[in-house]
């Protein structure tokens, strides 16, 4: 009879079933789970016509200003978004993300540096995200 590899019999086979599973759920978790889609309906097209406004948005994600329910909500997972290129993000965020990276990238590229100078001082994310987003 012919033995399994996983064989709980086969003492020897227990350090590779244990490290088979370590990995597995190291990369489960790796793989992190999606952020919450409770913001995902919202219209950032408003926001990106209002220079007033993205302002406020800007200012708060670049630690310069107070930051509101909302732009609490994104900025928390600014971070992790750039350096995954959006992974964990929904259609939808991919969505907005694309729209205000194409606005500060056109009308405000000052902006546009400053969020590349804080949430990828080495560059070495963006070109990454821009082409996870660009099709969203």
């Amino acid at each position: 009879m012919r033995k399994s590899i996983f064989s709980p019999l086969d003492p020897s086979s227990r350090p590779t079933m244990k490290l088979v599973l370590l990995s597995l759920s190291l990369l489960a978790l790796s793989q992190g789970a999606p952020y919450s889609a409770e913001h995902d309906d919202f219209d950032v097209e408003p926001v990106l016509r209002d220079p007033a406004l993205l302002k406020s948005f800007s200012d708060c994600f670049l630690d310069k200003g107070p930051c509101d329910e909302i732009q609490s909500h994104f900025k928390k997972n600014i971070p992790d978004a750039v350096q995954t290129a959006c992974s964990s993000c929904t259609d939808k965020q991919k969505h907005l993300m694309r729209r205000v990276l194409e606005v500060l990238t056109v009308q405000y590229p000052d902006v546009a540096e400053q969020f590349t100078t804080k949430y990828d001082p080495e560059k070495k994310y963006i070109p990454a995200l821009l082409s996870a987003v660009d099709k969203a």
